[in-house]
C-alpha cells in the first residue's frame, strides 16, 4: 500500500496521499522490519520520474521531491515510533538491536532451560540483566 500511495502522489501531486504512503510505510515497517527496504525502489521511482524517462508522471523537480521525501520519512518514522514505546526508552539500543536483525547477525539467542523438571524457553537480550 506505501508503494501505491507513494506512486499516486508522484503522478498527481496530492500531499494526502503523501501522507497515507509514509502512514502506511510506518505501519509496515512496525510490523516486519524489513519493509524498510521498500524505501529503495520509491527512491528510484523518484529519479527515474524526475529525469523524464516515465511517461505520465510529471516531472516538479528535485528540491520539491527532497521536500515531499522527508515530509514522507518523518511521517512513517512518527508512526515507528508511536507504535514502538520501547523506542521511547531504550532507542539506540534497540535500534542496533533491529539493524543486527536486518543484515543478520544474531544480537539474541534462545536458549532452553529447565524449571522444575519442565522444560521452558528463554530469551537473553544483550545488556538486559534480570532480576
Amino acid at each position: 500500500m506505501a508503494g501505491l500511495w507513494f506512486l499516486l502522489h508522484l503522478r498527481e501531486g496530492h500531499r494526502r496521499q503523501l501522507v497515507f504512503s509514509g502512514l502506511a510505510l510506518g505501519l509496515a515497517v512496525a510490523t516486519k522490519l524489513p519493509a524498510v527496504l521498500l524505501a529503495a525502489p520509491l527512491l528510484i521511482s523518484v529519479v527515474v520520474v524526475e529525469s523524464g524517462r516515465w511517461p505520465g508522471f510529471p516531472s516538479r523537480g528535485f528540491q520539491r521531491r527532497a521536500c515531499e521525501l522527508t515530509v514522507w520519512a518523518v511521517v512513517g518514522a512518527a508512526i515507528v515510533v508511536a507504535i514502538w514505546p520501547v523506542l521511547w526508552v531504550w532507542p539506540l539500543g534497540l535500534l542496533r538491536q533491529l539493524l543486527a536483525d536486518l543484515v543478520g547477525r544474531p544480537a539474541r539467542t534462545l536458549s532452553a532451560r529447565t524449571t522444575r523438571g519442565r522444560p521452558s524457553m528463554s530469551a537473553s537480550w544483550p545488556g538486559v540483566s534480570r532480576r
